[in-house]
């Protein structure tokens, strides 16, 4: 058990959505680098400061690709539903555990801006 998933779980968070929580955080932190890696090159191509840019897009690409994450998860679910029935427990909450992966994600750019700006 890792130490995230010790903390959710002292919180009262069901194995289940600690997990997707989980599996939120990590695709979150892929979208953050490859948002970051495009904010840089956008930055580039239309001479904007990419010390603006560039945390932006990551901070979108963490929220986008969880979001994405989260509701794929549960359509995929859905559809394997429909061809085999009970298969798996379609939920909301899955989606929103999932997508809220990214919040560590925007704490850590946040910290990032923060800390390469001077200040503290």
């Amino acid at each position: 058990m890792s130490i995230l998933s010790a903390l959710l779980s002292r919180l009262g968070l069901a194995p289940d959505k600690i997990q997707h929580f989980e599996g939120g955080l990590i695709v979150s932190l892929a979208g953050a680098v490859v948002g970051a890696v495009a904010g840089w090159y956008a930055a580039q191509l239309l001479r904007m400061p990419s010390a603006l840019l560039t945390p932006l897009m990551a901070a979108f690409g963490a929220v986008l690709s969880a979001g994405t994450a989260g509701v794929t998860k549960e359509g995929a679910d859905w559809l394997d539903n429909r061809a085999n029935p009970g298969q798996h427990e379609v939920s909301v909450w899955d989606a929103v555990a999932t997508a809220a992966g990214c919040i560590p994600t925007l704490c850590l750019i946040a910290g990032l801006m923060r800390l390469l700006s001077g200040g503290l």
